[in-house]
């Protein structure tokens, strides 16, 4: 199978996964209360780092969050392989948790779209980068539009109330997914030992 192929097989089962944890969570609410992200528990219960991004609020919440998954997997799926896609999640994931707990709000959320906008931004700077950084007013005009998205999300709020998390600071997980998605492009395909001693 071509590895763009198994890329796409793995995000089909992550949401399933994400679906059936969503809609028995309508069924159990207290459930979320386990696998949140929760501020005091994030680091004694560390696999909210993880579920917190698998479990949604409502399903307005979760279909939008597909459409955007599927979206920015056939666009960028072309740069990953398996075990690619799957560092560049995790490093999303744990990275947009820890930055919301270093900024100290929300106390809770739920929801894909920190890993959504870490997914955008990786894609985006692998495309750019391979294209030698050229100026590009197409890629540098997404840039703007990505950043200006958030800058208008910490002055007026959510712009959608349907990818609202917990209270109005959503774009806190956002910004926590940009930044991690900056660290899982520095990352991309790099050998561990190469991580570690330098970029």
């Amino acid at each position: 199978m071509p590895k763009h192929q198994q890329v796409m097989l793995c995000a089909a089962l992550l949401m399933v996964i994400s679906l059936w944890a969503s809609l028995f969570a309508e069924q159990q609410p207290h459930l979320l209360n386990s696998y949140d992200f929760n501020q005091a528990l994030a680091f004694s219960e560390p696999w909210r780092l993880i579920t917190a991004h698998v479990f949604h609020l409502s399903r307005p919440h979760m279909w939008l969050n597909f459409a955007a998954f599927v979206l920015l997997t056939l666009l960028f799926v072309s740069h990953y392989e398996v075990r690619s896609w799957l560092n560049s999640l995790l490093i999303i994931m744990v990275g947009t948790c820890v930055f919301t707990w270093l900024v100290g709000q929300p106390q809770q959320f739920v929801g894909l779209s920190g890993l959504l906008h870490g997914l955008l931004l990786q894609g985006i700077l692998l495309e750019w980068s391979q294209r030698q950084f050229r100026r590009d007013m197409v890629i540098l005009l997404i840039l703007l539009m990505v950043i200006g998205k958030v800058i208008l999300e910490y002055f007026i709020g959510p712009l959608s109330g349907a990818l609202l998390s917990y209270g109005d600071s959503v774009w806190v997980m956002h910004v926590g997914g940009l930044v991690s998605g900056v660290l899982a492009f520095i990352l991309h395909r790099k050998p561990v030992k190469a991580a570690l001693t330098g970029f």
